[in-house]
């Protein structure tokens, strides 16, 4: 949480002395209670805690520190929920784009048909009039021509039967443009109901968004107080200063980081290990293809299926960019396995073998191989890296593909400055690149967060630069920059990064 180290060394300077504590925290939940968010965003209750824990005349060091622990947990919860709900209103916001596009294409076939039908029209009246001066009668002429409209002309069957040959085609093809028109204008009506109805939840969702910003801005300014009592107190129970109180804090949070790290990078570790044993298993059962050429991968042509302890799919480990595309496999799946029955002996059949047949064996699903192979190159991916850092210190705007950008509009435009087009939210990104393991990570990756693990929680995206260093666009009020792989959020990470 290196974000907010300023502010709260800022906060722990502004304390009053520990005599106090107890009337300020009170005066802060009198003045802050009324707020129409206060009990909405995540975390509030680590922060009374915090509070609790501060003013508690048997508050220890450790029930402080644990406190403080959980405040940490309290502002990161904060932020992802107000970048869970950015993300939501990005997806409403390319619907509703995608609404608007549809609806402009079913107008236009509406207007294109209605000019057909007014065109057969004229054809009809036409057609009439040549009948008439070839010996029809105006009886002829009047039905035709006169009719409010086609199922008028058609129930003046008498006129009709007296029509020529070609005024009776022409008759079908006004039939064949009314109901073109009607079908087409009919889509357009509903097409129109979409985009409203798609906008308004495009605008409904941006009033969540900014009011989780809000909620979140409100929890980091009550977490910072909660937490300068605390290190007030802790610093006082301790017999140290402030400062070094909060050096201690900060040691702290940066060993948490550490096992968050570690256990991630044990993770990665364990899926490696597992897509070996898988592959190998695929090679000695025969079923990869090395006749298939242009793969990505160096090694084998068969991708490394996806573990079924991950909803992503899992790219092949021994996979080596290039600049040819990753074909799509074309080994044949590996069969189910089922157990062989047990052979009845030909001498003394075993009656309760046959009379209770031995159930058939059920092996778990193989896991399916990923779909999607990445077309873009190294130096593709070392473009969009480079113009990303390009951007470091610009303005964060919802919605914004520049000047000012949110996450996904900041990766979507740096791949594109380098030759390739990916989707607009961080969401429909991850579901249209390939998923390819931190073992082979390069500049240029995408590298998602969710907050359960599933495509569907994911509610940020940032680019891999190379050195252990993403950039990324975050929340407003905090300008696009460069920071450690793992300095943040490192729990909510994606299993594999993305590569368009």
């Amino acid at each position: 949480m290196a974000r907010y180290a300023a502010a709260r060394r800022s906060a722990h300077r502004a304390v009053v002395p520990f005599a106090v504590i107890g009337l300020t925290i009170t005066g802060f939940s009198i003045t802050t209670g009324g707020a129409a968010v206060a009990d909405d965003y995540p975390g509030e209750d680590q922060i009374a805690a915090a509070r609790d824990a501060a003013d508690g005349a048997a508050a220890s060091v450790a029930s402080l520190d644990a406190a403080i622990a959980s405040l940490e947990s309290a502002l990161q919860d904060a932020e992802v929920a107000s970048m869970t709900a950015a993300e939501d209103y990005q997806v409403a916001l390319d619907t509703a784009d995608t609404a608007k596009s549809e609806l402009a294409e079913a107008e236009k076939r509406a207007d294109d048909a209605d000019a057909a039908l007014a065109l057969a029209r004229r054809g009809l009246a036409g057609s009439a009039m040549q009948s008439y001066k070839n010996a029809g009668s105006m009886g002829s002429l009047e039905a035709i021509t006169q009719a409010d409209g086609f199922d008028d002309v058609i129930s003046r069957t008498e006129a009709v039967n007296q029509a020529s040959a070609k005024a009776d085609v022409t008759v079908q093809e006004v039939s064949a443009a009314e109901l073109v028109a009607t079908t087409t204008r009919d889509y357009a009506d509903k097409a129109a109901v979409k985009a409203a109805d798609a906008e308004k939840a495009a605008a409904e969702a941006l009033d969540t968004a900014n009011a989780a910003r809000a909620s979140a801005d409100q929890a980091v300014s009550d977490a910072e107080v909660a937490r300068g009592a605390a290190v007030t107190k802790l610093a006082e129970l301790r017999g140290v200063t402030e400062d070094l109180e909060q050096e201690r804090q900060d040691g702290l949070a940066a060993e948490r980081a550490a096992r968050e790290q570690a256990a991630f990078e044990a993770e990665q570790e364990r899926l490696a290990a597992q897509d070996y044993v898988i592959e190998v298993d695929h090679e000695v059962g025969g079923d990869t293809d090395s006749s298939t050429g242009g793969s990505n991968s160096t090694t084998t042509s068969t991708p490394k299926p996806t573990s079924t302890s991950t909803s992503s799919p899992k790219p092949t480990s021994s996979s080596k960019p290039t600049s040819t595309p990753k074909p799509t496999t074309t080994s044949t799946p590996r069969p189910t396995e089922t157990s062989d029955p047990e052979p009845s002996e030909t001498s003394t059949p075993k009656p309760t073998e046959t009379s209770q047949p031995k159930p058939t064996e059920t092996a778990e699903p193989e896991p399916e191989t990923p779909s999607q192979s990445w077309s873009s190159t190294a130096a593709q991916g070392r473009s969009a890296a480079a113009w990303a850092v390009t951007k470091t210190g610009a303005s964060y705007l919802l919605g914004g593909t520049g000047p000012a950008y949110d996450c996904s509009g900041l990766t979507m435009m740096a791949w594109s400055q380098a030759g390739e087009y990916i989707t607009r939210s961080s969401r429909t990104q991850y579901n249209n690149v390939a998923h390819v393991s931190y073992s082979q990570i390069r500049a240029g990756d995408l590298v998602f967060y969710s907050s359960n693990g599933s495509a569907g929680s994911i509610y940020h995206v940032a680019m891999y630069i190379g050195n252990g260093q993403v950039m990324e666009a975050t929340t407003p009020g905090h300008t696009a920059k460069v920071r450690s792989l793992y300095g943040w959020g490192t729990a909510h990470l994606m299993p594999y990064v993305g590569r368009p």
